[in-house]
């Protein structure tokens, strides 16, 4: 491959590290950071450079029973979300939150509240769940289903520590009578050994209630690199897990099921008596003349078990939820893509469409994410008291997606003069990755971390082909 422009990037990196990486300023002096670039040392909002969840908003379409597509509200830094009718016939929507000064309601499950069929919405109000057990942290991934008694029952995955590596993430519930105040409802609803089980949909339908789970692949290795799993664990295209339980609580699992394409079952369920319709987040198949492609792709059936693709509307987005209108059309929330000029937004391919595949920022929100937290879990582990660059470096070997790295700047250098410099090189056959894991950084280093062309995955993934001989192609 042509390393020259590597080289040249690399090395225009090692000066901007060197610069921004002295001795904090003089007091008195300017501290103003300059755009676009961090602003090292104690004073650093690291709450607003870091890529995450929060540069997201959910989004509220309405969908007219011809296809008509209508935005009719936006749930600022929020996402994840999912929508039912309470038995009074108000709406409820849930969402993982995110307010920008508010450290005590950071992602932790809001809702929200509609009397007139999705058209207003009241101020977003953070549920509050009594007796969880000790040691797991609030609920994320909310999935939010009407009892027939009138009460609300939250799915939502649960986790005890702050990474998944310390605990095996899997489904819990919790019931309220109101929508706001939930009692938890001890036991686990459904875990699967070995696998990332998390970001479930649920659905009653016909007197049973039917659980989905998407192929997330196995929990990341400690000391492996994001996207060098092997093959046999990594999320099969279009499958997911299924299981069944006649009162909510307990489930037992059934034939997973499938749905043809690069289609994920992330999203939202919802039944009419006579079948479910399943919102899924992925490719929604070929377009329709004059209407927008998205990304949402819908499905139904008659038992639960087998599905047939139906037509979608042309929304963007993804891990979308749906509820029916009283007009007979569907009033849609969907995490939509970065809010422009946010770092995801800078971040974000161009003519990507809907959240990374294996990436989304759901699959994040199980490490306890307080401001700044990055989109890895690798970066989750590490000290959050530095900043992070993420540049694309334009190389022949990677056509126009250039070269993705990633530059871990210290608060403070290592040395009176300045911050050394590592730059860190995969060994062996493999690609690499932007998104390694922090080791000198914390120690006053700059640290740089990149992938050869063809290596790396979502928005950090270089262009190019890899043949695992370094040669270009």
């Amino acid at each position: 491959m042509n390393t020259k422009p590597l080289v040249y990037l690399l090395t225009f990196l090692l000066w901007a590290g060197a610069v921004r990486a002295q001795a904090p300023r003089a007091p008195g002096q300017d501290t103003a950071p300059t755009p676009n670039r961090p602003q090292i040392g104690p004073q650093l909002p690291l709450a607003r450079t870091g890529s995450g969840p929060w540069d997201r908003d959910v989004l509220v379409y309405r969908v007219s029973r011809a296809g008509a597509v209508e935005k009719v509200a936006t749930f600022e830094r929020a996402g994840v979300p999912t929508i039912a009718r309470l038995q009074d016939g108000r709406l409820i929507a849930a969402h993982q939150h995110f307010p920008e000064n508010d450290q005590a309601n950071f992602d932790k499950v809001a809702v929200r509240f509609s009397s007139d069929d999705g058209n207003t919405w009241g101020a977003p109000r953070v549920i509050q769940v009594k007796g969880l057990p000790e040691g797991m942290r609030f609920p994320f991934d909310p999935t939010l289903v009407p009892l027939p008694d009138g009460r609300v029952r939250l799915y939502f995955t649960g986790n005890f520590g702050r990474t998944f590596e310390r605990s095996d993430p899997a489904i819990y519930s919790a019931v309220s009578p109101d929508g706001v105040n939930y009692t938890f409802e001890p036991g686990v609803r459904f875990r699967i050994e070995g696998q990332m089980t998390i970001d479930c949909a649920a659905v009653l339908h016909q007197g049973v209630f039917h659980l989905y789970v998407p192929d997330n692949g196995a929990p990341q290795q400690p000391g492996r690199r994001p996207g060098n799993a092997p093959q046999a664990e990594r999320p099969r295209e279009g499958a997911g897990y299924h299981a069944t339980s006649t009162d909510g609580l307990t489930f037992t699992r059934v034939e997973d099921v499938r749905i043809e394409g690069r289609r994920r079952w992330l999203g939202n369920a919802q039944s009419d008596g006579k079948q479910i319709t399943f919102f899924g987040t992925g490719d929604p198949g070929p377009g329709t003349a004059g209407q927008p492609r998205g990304s949402l792709w819908m499905a139904t059936s008659a038992d639960g078990q087998s599905w047939q693709l139906v037509s979608s509307p042309g929304v963007s987005g993804g891990d979308p939820g749906a509820v029916p209108t009283r007009e007979g059309g569907w009033l849609i929330v969907i995490t939509g893509e970065p809010r422009a000029g946010t770092p995801s937004a800078r971040l974000r391919r161009p003519g990507a469409v809907g959240p990374p595949p294996e990436n989304t920022p759901r699959e994040i929100r199980g490490q306890a994410l307080e401001p700044p937290r990055d989109r890895t879990r690798d970066l989750e582990r590490a000290d959050r008291d530095f900043a992070a660059v993420q540049v694309c470096i334009p190389s022949s070997a990677a056509g126009a997606e250039g070269v993705a790295a990633r530059m871990l700047i210290p608060p403070q250098p290592r040395f009176a003069g300045g911050a050394p410099v590592v730059i860190n090189v995969i060994g062996g056959v493999l690609a690499g990755n932007a998104l390694g894991r922090p080791e000198y950084v914390r120690h006053g280093f700059v640290e740089i971390h990149f992938a050869f062309p063809g290596g790396g995955q979502g928005d950090e993934r270089s262009g190019g082909v890899y043949d695992f001989t370094c040669k270009r192609r």
